[in-house]
């Protein structure tokens, strides 16, 4: 599902630790943007975390990322492949190569965590890129916190946006942490919580149906799946707060008093349309259905009437 984090100005980026865990969590490619001159810089297309940690510390040496705002987004896959190209952030553009390219400076920019159902993305684009291409491009920034608001209900997705200005607008559940100052989308820069359980027969079981003793170390570490729905292999769902998933994408009843994870056989995520198997999402395509909002006001109708075109 991605996550965003968020460094406000005046405040230390992420830690080393938090960096690293948000790209072992959220592997699929990553990416910052900042303001400078004002305009928005994008650098992003970062597949390894070492590549991503090296071009952050060679813009260090020009700018003072504590004083800047700085906005990072590391991407869990869902449309259009694991390439560099669609790594967030992005400009906010019409221009589809403006959207694959790699190092851009522009006015208005966005990095998006979630899932958009609401516009079927064409062959190699994301939600995220069709999305922009189709609704945010069509209004005039800056958003009003109305427009705002209507992006949000209509994707249910968090968001970030960064003007020239160092201006950053959040919309979805974007929480700050209070050690560090920072803003983040969810709890994976956290790292994975260890929730093994001390019930040697209970592990035994599980090693000896699906893994060798090897591979211990592994399975020590469960992601919990707190903003996840789980589907049984009856087709039954449930709050994913009740289950954890290995790194391997299998899927565990977690008792937190007794500290046991329980495997189920057949059960997978269910990430607004995204099924994970084996630690890889496989994505239902939507339709684009009505583009109203739960009050029947068109989200075009609201943009023009606001902000015209």
């Amino acid at each position: 599902m991605c996550i965003i984090a968020y460094s406000p100005a005046n405040t230390p980026i992420p830690s080393a630790d938090r960096r690293k865990n948000m790209f072992t969590r959220n592997p699929d490619g990553a990416g910052f943007m900042f303001p400078d001159g004002g305009k928005v810089v994008i650098e992003k297309g970062f597949m390894t975390l070492d590549a991503m940690e090296k071009r952050l510390a060679e813009l260090s040496e020009t700018f003072d990322f504590t004083a800047l705002p700085i906005v990072f987004h590391y991407r869990i896959g869902t449309h259009g492949g694991n390439t560099p190209n669609n790594t967030h952030p992005f400009p906010i553009t019409r221009n589809r190569h403006a959207l694959k390219s790699l190092n851009v400076t522009t006015d208005f920019a966005v990095a998006h965590n979630g899932i958009i159902h609401c516009v079927k993305p064409k062959k190699g684009y994301s939600d995220t890129q069709e999305y922009i291409v189709r609704r945010l491009a069509h209004i005039r920034p800056p958003f009003s916190r109305r427009i705002l608001d209507t992006i949000g209900a209509e994707t249910g997705s968090k968001f970030a946006f960064m003007y020239g200005d160092g201006q950053v607008q959040l919309v979805g559940a974007i929480n700050m942490d209070m050690d560090d100052g920072c803003f983040y989308s969810n709890t994976s820069y956290l790292g994975w919580r260890d929730l093994y359980s001390h019930n040697a027969s209970t592990w035994t079981g599980l090693l000896s149906r699906h893994q060798s003793i090897n591979d211990w170390e592994d399975r020590k570490s469960l992601i919990t799946l707190d903003e996840d729905i789980v589907v049984d292999r009856d087709g039954a769902l449930h709050d994913g707060a009740e289950f954890c998933m290995d790194v391997y994408g299998r899927i565990y009843a977690y008792d937190e008093g007794g500290r046991t994870a329980t495997y189920c056989p057949g059960a997978h995520l269910l990430v607004g349309g995204a099924r994970r198997r084996n630690g890889v999402l496989d994505m239902t395509e939507y339709e684009t259905d009505e583009d109203e909002d739960e009050n029947g006001v068109s989200f075009d109708d609201l943009c023009a009437n606001e902000l015209p075109f």
